[in-house]
């Protein structure tokens, strides 16, 4: 079996600098495929079985406009280590994209850490760019 690599959604401009980076990474790992992860809340798992679509295509949309071809999984109820333990094959590459700040680790950064740490080769695909100024 070939190279596998994976791909955390966190925020939309997290999951977009994600996917971008992710098409770096399989066209260098020679990956066909990769397995977009989208972690969701036990409120969200209540959700109708159509948001649960509605969701799942909006991930491809963004996937297909990055580049990207995925298959999305959807994660019910998923911290980042039963992420890592369950959805994640040991030693796995995964993507994982965010703002990156110095003195506070940001949401997408502690995601990344806790792979880091159950193991995983972690890219982490910086979502800051530059502060714009509002007019």
């Amino acid at each position: 079996m070939g190279a596998q690599l994976h791909v955390i959604a966190t925020s939309e401009e997290g999951t977009r600098a994600a996917l971008r980076e992710a098409r770096r990474v399989a066209r260098r790992l020679n990956v066909e495929r990769a397995v977009l992860l989208v972690p969701r809340t036990q409120a969200q798992a209540i959700a109708a079985t159509d948001e649960h679509a509605d969701v799942v295509n909006t991930y491809r949309r963004m996937a297909s406009e990055t580049g990207v071809n995925v298959s999305v999984r959807m994660c019910f109820a998923c911290t980042s280590l039963e992420l890592s333990r369950s959805m994640l094959p040991p030693g796995s590459t995964a993507v994982v994209g965010g703002r990156r700040r110095w003195w506070w680790p940001t949401h997408a950064q502690r995601v990344a850490y806790a792979l880091k740490q159950a193991g995983h080769d972690i890219i982490f695909a910086d979502a800051s760019g530059p502060v714009q100024a509002h007019a």
